[in-house]
């Protein structure tokens, strides 16, 4: 494979709404190897003393490194599953890090009161559940431009992961990426 053949999945979405869920599916069912660690997964290189005493600068600046890194993988000719939380703030710089290469974006939706009782009973965050009712987590899907969405409220990871594969085999042209890089130009 060639880097002009690797392309990146990103799976958009709030916390709690079934990213990471649905990307370990995914992961599962794809034939052609697909590199996939989320943030989560990511950041665990930081002692938690460090990351429990950060109040915002720290992963900020390791959401950057963490897509940074998903794009040299792609250059480099890995075909990569990732977790993405584009808001209007940051929406530029994923267009640009991925500007010349091939990105199926995919929304993940939820009910909001479903991810408030998922973020409630999970026993991975170092901080406690993340409080979702932020203005940031209200403007994921403002943009209004995918390749395709699932809605996790109701189904599982595995169903979500079955209703992105036919995305994957035919992404719509322009994609999403080149659609909202358009509108931006």
């Amino acid at each position: 494979m060639t880097a002009t053949d690797a392309h990146v999945i990103f799976l958009n979405g709030a916390p709690s709404a079934g990213k990471s869920s649905t990307a370990r599916a995914l992961h599962e069912r794809l034939e052609q190897p697909h590199f996939y660690i989320g943030l989560d997964e990511f950041r665990c290189g930081y002692l938690d003393r460090v990351w429990l005493a950060d109040h915002g600068n720290l992963f900020q600046r390791m959401v950057d490194v963490y897509l940074q890194t998903l794009a040299v993988l792609v250059r480099s000719g890995h075909d990569v599953i990732a977790e993405a939380m584009l808001t209007p703030a940051n929406e530029a710089r994923y267009l640009e890090l991925f500007a010349d290469l091939p990105v199926v974006f995919v929304g993940i939706t939820c009910d909001f009161d479903v991810m408030v009782a998922r973020e409630a009973v999970r026993g991975d965050r170092r901080r406690g559940p993340i409080d979702l009712d932020l203005p940031e987590v209200h403007t994921l899907h403002d943009h209004g431009c995918y390749d395709g969405t699932v809605d996790t409220t109701s189904i599982t990871p595995d169903q979500a992961a079955e209703r992105i594969l036919p995305v994957l085999a035919d992404p719509p042209r322009p994609s999403a990426f080149e659609r909202l890089r358009n509108r931006r130009n």
